[in-house]
């Protein structure tokens, strides 16, 4: 499947919601101990600033600042399993965090399913009442761009070990930090088309406002 079953939604006290999209229904789990989706809502303000911080840095402070570190192919493998590693570990982390009980699930009421929703930082930061093609829009658009930023690194490192004096340079600080970036846009890209998907989200967002919802309960057990 290139999408999975299970979305996360959001938080509602102490249990973290889930949409079913085979099912078309709400489910709940016990939250992970480090998930909290209200100080995640304004930490992540900080999350895209800093990315293009980053970028700036590396292009008009970093690109002139050499490091005693020839190009090798030992320190080229070691680059490039260090960025891969690096994606791989945020998307293990990740990934447990929201989805580490969802087999565990049991059916969420309409009320849990609305506080997941109108709780998760996304929709806090964009203080949306419905949702609309434009905002669809605007998260595909996200999507594409954050695909073709990680396609412009790797096309970046292929043109780096295609230059025929490569091991006769040292390494500017620049490339290690496109090395890094590279990860992250790895790393960014599964979470936006595989982990959290917000297009998914709010095509569940809009079901729920639509009231096309299935609800296997009705009153929460708690």
């Amino acid at each position: 499947m290139i999408f999975r079953r299970y979305i996360f939604m959001g938080q509602s006290g102490n249990d973290t919601v889930y949409f079913d999209t085979k099912e078309n229904t709400p489910l709940k789990a016990p939250k992970h101990k480090f998930l909290d989706v209200e100080k995640a809502a304004y930490q992540s303000i900080f999350i895209v600033p800093g990315m293009f911080i980053l970028m700036f840095l590396n292009r008009y402070f970093l690109n002139d600042l050499s490091t005693d570190i020839l190009f090798s192919y030992g320190s080229i493998a070691i680059l490039i399993f260090s960025s891969v590693l690096f994606a791989v570990f945020l998307t293990i982390l990740i990934e447990r965090v929201l989805y580490k009980n969802v087999k565990v699930s049991k059916p969420a009421t309409n009320d849990e399913l609305k506080r997941a929703i109108y709780g998760n930082g996304f929709w806090v930061l964009h203080h949306k009442q419905r949702v609309g093609f434009k905002l669809k829009f605007l998260m595909i658009m996200v999507d594409i761009i954050v695909a073709f930023a990680f396609l412009g690194y790797i096309r970046w490192i292929y043109r780096l070990l295609n230059q025929e004096d490569l091991f006769y340079c040292n390494m500017m600080f620049e490339d290690i930090m496109m090395f890094f970036l590279c990860g992250m846009m790895g790393f960014a890209l599964v979470l936006l088309l595989w982990i959290n998907n917000l297009v998914r989200w709010l095509n569940v967002v809009e079901k729920y406002q639509k009231r096309k919802v299935k609800y296997r309960v009705r009153k929460s057990d708690d």
